[in-house]
């Protein structure tokens, strides 16, 4: 789509440019005029009316499938007798009244809006090329004077019929609308009479046809992924997202989507499970959401490694739009798994520069601040997030948490009841039902000013501590005969990093090869007299029998840390029950 003047329309119009209406220089032209320059050369703006309102609600639904922070789409109409429609790089569409004669249906006008806006979206002009293209005609040569390429506009009507189709329109708009432009005489756009290669509209009716074909047999791989992710087949999505992407490869969300499916799927393969509920942007789809069971919450450990093909995929999506706020989010959980707070933190203040409404980008950046333990800041991101969107469970669901994590117990009971209004029925409810049981009843974990001194008087010696067998100082060898190979080897700044899986044991050790921490995260049967005997699931109060009060008191996420820093020992407490234990070197 384009201009479509007569020959002599096109000269006089050449003339105007030149000379009276548009800058000469690309400095001198002013995109916040645009409007203006419009007017003046097209007719006036017209607002209000039932063709307005048609254009506004066609652009409306095919935006809701057009994810752009870089260009923001605005429609006009103009009145004119042309039948034409055009777009600017900046996103600016217009509209000019003759367009309605040629249409019959909304169908077709639905076509030629997505068409146009599927040129700024592929970024078929710059702004510097459509300056010369469209304002400043000086040149006799050919090539200044096309707007488009046939390449470019086959692949704008192939990307017109899969937005159009995605907001609900017929695909056959395309078709009628090239034949209603052949019956009315038009086989090229009038501008291009004089340039062959610009497809004419007989071609570009077979091509529509071939188009339909292919956006039947291929779009449907689309929406498998998003099933596909949502059942926890995260490989299976991400092979039906690229099965998409090979017949529409400008399509930046599938690739987004790939990089969802395989961000969680590596941390699904860590058994990791979250407290918070957190959301991969676009997709929608909630991470980790239905295993509850074995919270291991900051004792996983990821390499930026691992998420090879999702950094991949997300450097596509953002090199079709680098103001595309969704991928950044990615990126950013990317980053707080593999505990680069610095870089998530960057990735997110430009998602939300692109994008301060994204609803993910606020849940992010309040689990960033959670995992920073700043529970003050993530109390106030989540809230932003409500602020947004208030029928979203999600945002009260996180606050909740964040509540009662910082012991404002009030505000958290009003948190959890307002989150069971929005959601009464799933795994998060039932959560939400045993923290509101627990808060209401005085039995969520606290911490009082009871003695210090522990009921039992065995003396804790820091010499030879040990646990599951392992003691600190063992080297690689020993904690292989005691534990065997392990299920993961990774490795930090301190040295190398083994994990057992069943149990579920983490051995840190340092650069010389020597054990400098062990975890362990579930009941082991031997192997715990160095920690009194406290196993996985002992209760708070034989922890103060054994070791008195603690000297210190975390906040790690979803629970309490009881670290007695002069022993070398620590307790991940939840709902007063332990759930982790770790000795390390002191």
């Amino acid at each position: 789509m384009s201009f479509s003047f007569s020959a002599k329309t096109v000269l006089l119009f050449l003339m105007l440019l030149t000379v009276s209406v548009f800058p000469q220089k690309k400095d001198e032209f002013n995109w916040n005029d645009l409007d203006k320059y419009v007017e003046q050369e097209f007719g006036k703006i017209i607002k209000g009316t039932a063709e307005d309102k048609m254009i506004q609600d066609i652009a409306k639904n095919i935006s809701k499938y057009i994810y752009s922070n870089e260009h923001k789409l605005t429609i006009k109409l103009i009145d004119n007798d042309e039948p034409n429609a055009f777009a600017f790089g900046n996103g600016n569409m217009y509209v000019l009244t003759g367009l309605f004669k040629t249409t019959e249906s909304v169908n077709e006008l639905a076509f030629v809006i997505a068409h146009e806006f599927s040129h700024v979206l592929l970024q078929h002009s710059t702004e510097a090329e459509e300056f010369k293209s469209r304002f400043n005609i000086s040149s006799q040569d050919d090539q200044k004077m096309k707007a488009f390429t046939r390449e470019q506009e086959y692949e704008a009507d192939k990307y017109g019929i899969l937005y159009a189709l995605r907001a609900g329109y017929s695909p056959l708009g395309s078709v009628n609308w090239f034949n209603k432009m052949t019956n009315l005489g038009y086989e090229y756009p009038p501008l291009y009479v004089d340039y062959s290669d610009h497809p004419n509209f007989t071609q570009r009716v077979v091509q529509a046809f071939i188009n339909i074909g292919t956006y039947y047999e291929y779009a449907k791989h689309f929406d498998y992924g998003l099933l596909y992710i949502t059942m926890g087949n995260y490989s299976e999505a991400a092979e039906a997202f690229g099965k998409f992407l090979e017949k529409y490869p400008n399509y930046k969300e599938a690739y987004n989507n790939i990089a969802v499916a395989q961000m969680i799927n590596v941390v699904a393969e860590k058994d990791v499970t979250l407290d918070l509920w957190v959301s991969a942007s676009l997709s929608k789809v909630s991470l980790f959401a239905d295993n509850f069971d074995k919270p291991v919450r900051g004792n996983y450990t990821f390499q930026t490694r691992d998420f090879a093909d999702a950094l991949e995929s997300i450097q596509k999506a953002n090199k079709l739009d680098p103001k595309y706020a969704q991928p950044y989010v990615n990126l950013a959980l990317i980053n707080i798994f593999t505990k680069d707070y610095t870089k998530a933190k960057t990735n997110l203040d430009l998602a939300l520069k692109y994008d301060a409404e994204l609803f993910e980008a606020h849940i992010a950046k309040g689990f960033l601040l959670v995992e920073q333990n700043n529970l003050k800041d993530a109390i106030k991101s989540f809230d932003n997030a409500i602020q947004i969107d208030n029928q979203n469970a999600q945002g009260y669901y996180n606050l909740a948490w964040a509540y009662q994590w910082n012991k404002q117990n009030d505000l958290a009971i009003q948190a959890w009841q307002r989150f069971l209004v929005l959601m009464p029925e799933g795994n998060y409810a039932d959560i939400a039902r045993q923290n509101l049981e627990a808060l209401k009843t005085g039995n969520a974990p606290t911490i009082t000013k009871n003695d210090n001194n522990p009921k039992d008087k065995t003396v804790y010696s820091t010499n030879n501590l040990g646990l599951a067998g392992v003691e600190l100082n063992d080297d690689q060898t020993e904690v292989k005969n005691t534990l065997q190979t392990p299920d993961n080897k990774t490795a930090d700044k301190s040295g190398d990093v083994w994990e057992y899986l069943t149990p579920n044991i983490t051995i840190g050790f340092d650069k010389a090869g020597k054990v400098e921490y062990v975890l362990v995260f579930d009941r082991i049967e031997k192997g715990l007299e160095s920690v009194g005997n406290i196993n996985v699931g002992s209760s708070v109060e034989e922890v103060i029998n054994k070791f008195g009060r603690p000297i210190q008191v975390l906040t790690e996420g979803g629970y309490l840390v009881y670290n007695y820093q002069n022993l070398g020992i620590a307790f991940w407490v939840l709902d007063g029950k332990v759930k982790g234990i770790g000795i390390y070197r002191i």
